[in-house]
């Protein structure tokens, strides 16, 4: 009896164990990461999986498979065996089963050596607790940089080369201070094994600092890779001298075009001159030929007033064929002058030596009125015959024609008309045709002179001006080219700070994603039990956090670094600015005394014009 009840105890006791351990096991739940998982080329990874509440799972059926493969099975784990019959070819000896931990309910699948084809996502299924869950698998490759540096005559040329990337990398150039480089178009190349290779090239100025920085980043994978190098001061080409072989041979046309321009001017100038000594030579030989001859009739008419009067209206003749001469040799003059470009000075001084000669010839015949000379006898006996007035009809009659022909000359016939005619009617007293004519001459070669002292005034008036001219173009230039290269220093800050800008954004979207899941790891920590959180901290959460706080600090340091850099462009673009509309008012001030100056060459030709 007491047998029985025995029995009966332990049958109802294993019955309550036997259902115990039903109930635990209808409870568990297999919990993997809901995160992606990022692996690298080459790399052995772990995907943490685990029963929840712990059971012991070595003698269950664990099955690790991808669905999108045929067979779809990566590791079979079976009555304590693992079952490499039912593994896909590409996993054979790549993927296994914690054994030691798979009676504390661990049931995680290390994958050896990743390969780009292990990309997908996994599936981890209980069949006696007809439980599954799955990871997703993102595979990347990697590599470091190289640098290269090579010179040509002007500049110094960085190359930066990276190999094995997946997915495609980006590409950044970086000086000591963290400011992005303008750097030309990256260069992509994807070869047969599916890996990217990249590279860039950027043209570097010798600065303060020669220390640059190629950056390799891929954000899907969250892997970066840098290479800095220091470029020597040597290594920056030095400026080459100029050869002078080759500017000689450069200037060589220049200079004998200068050359000939030059002759040919001098023989210009030279051909008036001599035109116009010869002009004058002629002049003065002729007036010395008529003094003398007037000399020589004086003494030999005063016994005789016909012969006189004859020899005077032969010498008016005479004087209005010098006024001919001269007339026509001012002609010729001013054409020469038309074609050195001075017809407008010519006028202007014509006009004055007109006046001044009209001044002189009216202080001479003063001077001709107060000498007196006693001719009283002859002067009766010319009364006498009535022949001393027809004489001075016949040279009013033939000067009138004379004066219709050149105006210049009218004022000197007058003048020695009236000469004359005072010469006889004043009181019997006169003064010799001879004197008269020497002061003809000194009167003239005083135009003369004061003539070329005007022509030379206006000369070196023009030289001057022509000279301001080329030194305002000389200035305008270096203006223009400075004007221009801030104009393109503009451009550049404002490329850089638009690159910067997007940077910056970026990098500000990254750090909320991570913050977000720093957030959410820490929130599933909090809702665990104290044993479970034991087992996470061995493996999964503790990593993950850490690799989110390192990538936060690293996103929170580039993101204050851009933006330092950002302002320092921002103030660099504006100084540019600045200097560049001080350029421009340079330049407007240069440009304003170039119109003056050319104002006042117009108007001194409309004020010649209308002289």
């Amino acid at each position: 009896m007491i047998h029985m009840k025995v029995k009966w105890c332990l049958g109802f006791v294993l019955v309550i164990y036997l259902a115990l351990i039903h109930r635990s096991q209808g409870e568990s739940q297999v919990i993997c990461p809901s995160q992606p998982i990022v692996a690298t080329v080459g790399n052995d990874i772990i995907f943490l999986c685990r029963l929840e509440p712990p059971i012991s799972a070595l003698e269950m059926t664990v099955e690790w498979a991808r669905p999108d493969l045929n067979p779809r099975f990566v590791l079979v784990w079976r009555d304590g065996v693992e079952l490499e019959s039912k593994k896909h070819l590409s996993f054979k000896g790549r993927t296994s089963v914690f054994i030691d931990d798979l009676e504390h309910g661990n049931i995680s699948l290390k994958l050896s050596k990743v390969k780009l084809s292990d990309q997908g996502t996994y599936r981890c299924f209980i069949p006696q607790l007809n439980k599954d869950s799955t990871i997703k698998l993102d595979v990347g490759a990697v590599s470091s940089p190289v640098v290269n540096m090579t010179r040509n005559s002007s500049m110094v040329v960085l190359q930066c080369e990276s190999k094995g990337w997946y997915p495609q990398p980006e590409v950044f150039w970086l000086d000591g201070e963290g400011n992005l480089l303008s750097a030309g178009p990256t260069e992509t190349v994807r070869g047969p094994d599916g890996l990217y290779t990249v590279s860039s090239r950027v043209t570097v100025e010798n600065k303060h600092s020669n220390n640059f920085t190629c950056k390799v980043q891929q954000t899907k994978i969250n892997q970066i890779r840098e290479t800095h190098i220091i470029v020597p001061d040597d290594f920056f080409p030095v400026p080459d001298l100029p050869d002078p072989t080759s500017s000689s041979s450069s200037f060589v046309p220049t200079i004998i075009g200068v050359i000939i321009g030059i002759v040919f001017i001098l023989a210009v100038v030279f051909v008036v001159w001599k035109l116009r000594q010869n002009k004058l030579k002629n002049k003065k030989n002729n007036e010395d030929e008529e003094t003398q001859r007037m000399r020589e009739t004086s003494n030999s008419t005063s016994n005789d007033p016909e012969q006189e009067s004859l020899i005077k209206t032969e010498k008016e003749r005479e004087m209005m064929k010098n006024e001919d001469k001269k007339m026509n040799s001012f002609s010729e003059e001013t054409k020469l002058q038309c074609e050195t470009g001075k017809e407008t000075h010519q006028r202007e001084t014509n006009n004055v030596l007109v006046q001044t000669q009209e001044g002189t010839v009216q202080q001479a015949v003063n001077e001709v009125a107060n000498l007196s000379v006693p001719v009283k006898e002859e002067t009766d006996k010319l009364l006498k015959e009535g022949r001393t007035k027809t004489g001075l009809d016949k040279r009013e009659k033939e000067t009138e024609p004379t004066s219709k022909r050149a105006e210049a000359t009218a004022s000197a016939e007058t003048y020695q008309q009236q000469s004359e005619q005072q010469s006889v009617n004043n009181d019997g007293e006169g003064q010799p045709v001879g004197i008269i004519a020497g002061e003809v001459k000194k009167n003239e070669e005083d135009e003369e002179k004061k003539r070329q002292s005007t022509t030379e005034a206006e000369k070196e008036k023009e030289t001057e001006m022509d000279n301001e001219r080329e030194i305002l173009l000389k200035q305008l230039q270096p203006k223009e080219r400075e004007e221009k290269a801030y104009e393109e220093k503009i451009l550049k800050y404002n490329r850089l700070m638009k690159e910067q800008e997007f940077k910056i954004n970026q990098l500000r979207e990254q750090l909320e994603e991570v913050e977000k899941k720093l957030q959410s790891v820490n929130s599933e920590k909090n809702e665990m039990d104290a044993e479970t959180q034991k087992v996470a901290a061995a493996a999964e959460e503790i990593h993950i956090k850490n690799d989110l706080e390192r990538k936060k600090a690293e996103l929170q340091k580039d993101l204050q670094k851009t933006e330092k850099a950002l302002q320092r462009n921002k103030r660099e673009s504006n100084n540019a600015t600045q200097n560049k509309m001080k350029k421009s008012n340079e330049k407007k001030e240069i440009i304003e005394k170039l119109e003056e100056i050319e104002k006042q060459n117009t108007n001194q030709s409309d004020s010649d014009d209308d002289l």
